[in-house]
This record gives C-alpha cells, structure tokens and sequence, in this order.
C-alpha cells in the first residue's frame, strides 16, 4: 500500500488519499507488471471524484467539517446525505441542551455526533471521549429525565426463576424523557434489540447473572444485573 502524510501526524488538505496516494499506487503497479500489454486499473468512464464526509464516507451536510475527496461510481454508489451530526439548542457553553418546549430567549445551535448504538456502546466502555450532547435543562416541563433511560424490567433487586426447558421470558422496559424516540437494549454488552420507549420487549433468559443495558438515541445508558435461575 501507499501511505502519505507528515510524519509529525498533522493534517494537511493538500494530501488526498484519493489524489495523491492511489494514483501512485497505480502507478507502482504498472511499474511492477512492466511486460504486460496492458495496464493495471484503467478507470472506468463513471469512476468520479467527490466530497464526502470522513467519518462516515456520505455526502457531506452542512453540520460535516472533516470533508475529503474519494472515488464514486455514478450512477451507482449510494447518494445518502451524512446525518452523523445534528443540531441541536444548547446555551452559549454548550452545558445545557433544550427543545422546543423550554426554549429560552436566548440560545444557539451547535452540531453533534450520534454515532450507531453499537459504536456509542463501545465508546462508553473503553472510555473514548468523543463529543456528547448535554444534559437537557432541568426545568424543562416535558423532560422526564436527563441522565437516560430508567430500566423498569428487570430490577436487580430481584432473582428471577425459570422453569428450565419452558424458555421462560424476562420483560425489558424503560422510561425516558419525551424527546427520547428510540431504545436500544444490550444483552452482555451484546446488541439485541430495538424499540419505542413505550414498547415492550422480551428475552429468553438462561441461568446465571445476566448484564442488561438500555441506551437512548443520544448515547446516554443504564445498566443492570440481574440474577436467573432455573427450577
């Protein structure tokens, strides 16, 4: 492969992967395969040059700051537009986040990541700062809570019994604040399922001690332990 950069790790505009890096690659495989008839790679027609956001490879939003070039096939590759960051009203030092209902006269809209649940999860785990929104005003009339969601089912303050052989269900059910749209639910730090707030969920609990997470769609989670046995 090809890598071009500084070697002091500071970025730099005029070096594109995309313009600089691949052609020479190219170019090295043709050296390589000097007796051949034919050279290696030739573009096709629809192979164009685009801007894109660097996290996520779309095509850059307004909110997108870290924008490169890379190749697209028209009429071809995806045309989705980046949705990675997203406005939101926050006061001037960006420590409180408001909606609609609490909006203050004064205000201003700041950009921020929301990366996939997965992702988030992860993130959290192995203590990767990255840029959070913050917590919601709190005297905001419709906020429920700002510290994510509160598990209802389970309460690790109980053990549950299964009869062993019936694949008995455990209910998985949370609250959160009204601007909350979507539940994601870890079961052992492992993706399961997704859901309304107000929806209800189950899962099919074997023995042992089972570390169930819930996290909202602005990367804010609560965890449990619950204890199950079997009978």
């Amino acid at each position: 492969g090809v890598w071009i950069g500084n070697f002091d790790g500071k970025g730099s505009p005029h070096l594109s992967g995309a313009e600089m890096a691949v052609p020479l690659l190219f170019e090295l495989f043709n050296s390589i395969d000097y007796d051949s008839q034919q050279k290696w790679f030739d573009f096709p027609e629809n192979l164009k040059v685009r801007k894109v956001c660097a996290e996520t490879g779309l095509i850059p939003s307004k909110q997108c700051t870290n924008i490169i070039d890379d190749y697209f096939l028209e009429n071809h590759s995806p045309q989705k537009q980046c949705d990675l960051n997203r406005e939101l009203f926050v006061n001037e030092e960006e420590t409180i986040e408001y909606c609609p209902e609490c909006l203050p006269k004064e205000y201003k809209k700041a950009a921020y990541p929301f990366y996939e649940p997965e992702l988030t999860l992860w993130q959290n785990r192995n203590n990767i700062k990255v840029k959070r929104p913050p917590k919601h005003n709190p005297e905001c009339s419709a906020r429920f809570t700002s510290e994510g969601p509160v598990i209802i089912s389970p309460s690790s303050e109980f053990e549950y019994f299964v009869e062993k052989g019936n694949e008995e269900e455990i209910l998985l059910q949370a609250a959160s604040d009204p601007n909350v749209k979507t539940h994601y639910w870890f079961v052992n730090d492992k993706f399961f399922d997704k859901c309304l707030p107000s929806e209800k969920i189950f899962l099919k609990a074997n023995d042992g001690n089972i570390k169930i997470t819930c996290m909202d769609d602005r990367g804010r989670e609560t965890t449990v332990v619950v204890k199950v046995r079997g009978y």
